[in-house]
Formats: C-alpha cells, sequence, structure tokens
C-alpha cells in the first residue's frame, strides 16, 4: 500500500511539475505575445504621429503660401492703382497742353 501511495504521489509530482512547466511557458509566450502587440501599436503610433506632423508641415507651408500669394496680389493691385492714376495724370496734362495749344 505504501509502495503504490509512493508511486502515485510520484505520478502526481511529475504531472504537476509537468503544469507548473507548461504554465511557466505559457505564462512567457502570453508575455511576449503581449510585448509584441504594445510595440506593434507603439510603431503604429508613431507612423501616424510623423504622418500628422507631415500634414500640419504642408498645412502650413500652403498657407503660408497662399498669404504670400494674396500679398503679392495685393501689392500688384496697389501698383496697378498707382499706373492708373500716372495714366489719367498723364492724359489730363496732354489733354490741358492740346488745349492750350489749340
Amino acid at each position: 500500500l505504501a509502495e503504490a501511495r509512493d508511486e502515485l504521489e510520484g505520478m502526481w509530482q511529475k504531472k504537476l511539475e509537468h503544469l507548473r512547466g507548461s504554465e511557466a511557458e505559457f505564462s512567457e509566450k502570453s508575455r511576449r505575445t503581449e510585448q509584441e502587440g504594445e510595440a506593434r501599436a507603439y510603431q503604429q503610433r508613431q507612423r501616424m504621429l510623423e504622418e500628422m506632423e507631415g500634414v500640419r508641415r504642408r498645412d502650413a507651408q500652403s498657407r503660408k503660401e497662399a498669404e504670400d500669394a494674396q500679398l503679392h496680389v495685393q501689392k500688384q493691385e496697389a501698383r496697378v492703382r498707382e499706373l492708373e492714376a500716372l495714366v489719367e495724370r498723364k492724359v489730363a496734362e496732354v489733354e490741358r497742353a492740346r488745349l492750350d495749344n489749340a
């Protein structure tokens, strides 16, 4: 009887050790899987942040270019108004000179 008990106890001990080993392997595999998932998520967030920063830079550049273009248009419009006023003055001078000579 003692011999059978010792044999059963030995079998249970082996099973217990096997289960503990399996549990440790599963825990390690689970930890690695979780770390890999976290690493992938981190990389994805980094890519998204980089892309968002690129979009912000392009947006800022586009706004600056639009502002520069608008400023250029305003300057050109002012120059055209100056030239129109100059032409009108010259035309008026020519008209006065023509009337004076007539």
